[in-house]
């Protein structure tokens, strides 16, 4: 009993493929493919970058109380209180200065535990 084989290609540009012909394929054909590949990366990032941001600009401007549930928008009324109130200035001095004199030691702890040698 004798097998027809019978070649079939889906691809439409393989289709014209001769056995021992080297395949070229231009440059120009080929620019899209890195973007593609990074495209998925961009888009996560851009989303996991921006949605935050823009949800920190859209809760500005609402008095919002978590625990009680009340999201009341407010305008500019939160950022006028914050210019208008020298307390606001003193508190954001004071944390931010905190916050650098706590870094401080812990950067210094990560760089000296990086620049161990392990031997075996």
């Amino acid at each position: 009993m004798k097998v027809l084989s019978r070649k079939i290609c889906f691809i439409p540009v393989l289709k014209d493929m001769k056995e021992g012909v080297p395949v070229t394929i231009s440059k120009k054909s080929m620019k899209w493919i890195p973007w593609l590949l990074v495209l998925p990366v961009v888009i996560i990032r851009g989303f996991t970058t921006l949605y935050p941001i823009l949800m920190t600009v859209r809760n500005s401007f609402f008095d919002i109380k978590i625990l009680s549930g009340i999201n009341e928008f407010c305008g500019i009324q939160n950022y006028l209180k914050i210019f208008r109130s020298q307390s606001a200035y003193i508190y954001t001095f004071y944390s931010d200065f905190c916050s650098s004199i706590n870094d401080i030691p812990c950067n210094i702890r990560r760089r000296s535990c990086s620049d161990i040698k392990y031997e075996i």
